[in-house]
């Protein structure tokens, strides 16, 4: 039932948007991550390969993204094939001085076991969706602030929610993001270990990307991540992580 429902999804998406890929901007990324750290929360502590395609037409969006592990987080996880992928749809515009964001995003997760429960246990499901508003002000000499609402509407209903503090700047043609984030999450969470609602995690992160004239574009970040209220987030085993990755302009 669940790889129908997992096909069944693919195949829709792949039909809805055959029209919009003809006329779209396509560029396809890979990257090697040490570690998978969604939200603050520790789901791999090994080595990731997590490919990407984004197809843009105007301000809409479509994001394919994948996560593979590499390594089994001590024996709890299978490797070497897909445990999630994820289906993102996104307009863009600007509304009163601000950059604005609508989105939809379906989670599949072929392997089941995605979200990790507050004893440890995998929660057995192939999916959940959420929709999503980001609001991003520039503020001058390469700072912005943005704000990110989401809601699980599917198998969590409940909401998340980021605030980050952004600046970008570029050396010898190396564009160079550091940032610094703070998450609330809503007692729906399956995580939180005592169902409260509130600060989640924070984060202090740094980018870097560098544009090739071949099309190709090359990119790296590291990133610290730790519990804003271990009541809302125990502590996790992964606190640093980083990668590098690859992308192409097709």
């Amino acid at each position: 039932m669940k790889k129908r429902f997992f096909l069944g999804a693919v195949a829709a998406v792949t039909v809805a948007t055959a029209s919009f890929v003809q006329a779209a901007d396509v560029s396809a990324g890979v990257e090697l991550n040490s570690a998978y750290v969604w939200r603050g929360i520790t789901l791999n502590d090994g080595l990731v390969v997590q490919p990407s395609l984004l197809l843009q037409k105007e301000s809409f969006e479509i994001f394919f993204w994948g996560n593979i592990n590499i390594d089994d987080y001590d024996g709890t996880l299978e490797t070497d094939e897909f445990s999630e992928i994820d289906i993102d749809l996104s307009y863009s515009t600007e509304l009163v001085g601000l950059d604005v964001t609508f989105g939809v995003i379906q989670y599949l997760y072929p392997n089941d076991g995605s979200m990790i429960s507050s004893d440890g246990d995998p929660i057995v499901q192939s999916g959940t969706a959420e929709t999503y508003v980001k609001l991003t002000r520039g503020l001058g000499k390469g700072l912005s602030m943005r704000l990110e609402a989401f809601y699980d509407f599917d198998e969590v209903k409940d909401g998340y929610g980021k605030l980050a503090l952004e600046h970008d700047g570029t050396v010898s043609d190396v564009l160079i993001t550091s940032g610094a984030s703070i998450a609330v999450a809503g007692r729906g969470r399956e995580w939180t270990e005592t169902g409260a609602d509130g600060f989640h995690e924070y984060e202090l992160y740094m980018s870097f990307a560098y544009a090739l004239e071949s099309g190709f574009g090359l990119s790296g970040r590291i990133a610290y991540t730790g519990s804003a209220d271990k009541d809302v987030l125990p502590e996790q085993d992964t606190n640093v992580y980083g990668g590098a990755g690859i992308k192409y302009l097709f």
